[in-house]
């Protein structure tokens, strides 16, 4: 097996397997985790924005994973509608769309497409996968520009409201914690009278 056929097998499996929507799925679960951390280490901004930053991306790219990836399965089963011959089974479709090597036409015989020939089934094989990979890309920008939008303006504005609620009760809390309650010396203490008559009841040179 020589470099080239190789290399073609590798780049045919990408083709066929690694679809925009997986991609896409994969660069936002790697901005999930790597944003946050970028924008939490920028010491050029106070604690708060920064924080309120990275939970923002976080929230962004959790929403944008499945989305990506649900668009991806969307287009797989739209493809296989379209690309199946009316008359063949889901079945003999399966089969022949996923099948490595081309598809035992000797198979077909007693159905509607048992004059098929190989290259017919190659045809059809490759039809799928390019419609999948059009569809699959095709959802990818209606997700980018629209779906994932709309679900962040939906879902991140109330949570972010909240962590912010709760951030402002926080140190509300924590700044009455550290208010030390002023003492009144001698208040209530039986002592009181002496201290008092001690410090305030002598006069200088009185008797």
């Amino acid at each position: 097996m020589n470099i080239v056929s190789v290399t073609e097998k590798i780049f045919t499996w990408f083709g066929e397997k690694i679809t925009p929507a997986f991609v896409s799925a994969s660069i936002a679960g790697a901005k999930g985790i790597f944003r946050p951390i970028f924008t939490l280490s920028d010491k050029k901004q106070d604690k708060d924005s920064r924080s309120y930053a990275a939970l923002r991306e976080g929230l962004t790219e959790g929403i944008a994973i499945p989305v990506y990836l649900m668009s991806g399965q969307i287009a797989t089963a739209i493809a296989k509608k379209k690309a199946k011959p009316d008359g063949m089974s889901d079945e003999q479709f399966k089969k022949i769309i996923f099948k490595k090597e081309p598809y035992d036409v000797k198979k077909l015989a007693g159905t509607k497409f048992e004059h098929a020939t190989t290259q017919d089934m190659i045809n059809l094989r490759n039809n799928f996968f390019k419609m999948k990979g059009t569809l699959s890309m095709l959802g990818v920008f209606a997700s980018a520009l629209v779906i994932i939008p709309a679900l962040c303006s939906l879902t991140i504005k109330p949570i972010m409201r909240l962590a912010k609620n709760a951030s402002q009760t926080s140190k509300k809390e924590n700044q009455v914690a550290t208010v030390a309650p002023k003492k009144q010396i001698f208040k209530g203490n039986p002592l009181n009278n002496v201290y008092s008559s001690y410090s305030y009841g002598m006069k200088v040179g009185g008797v």
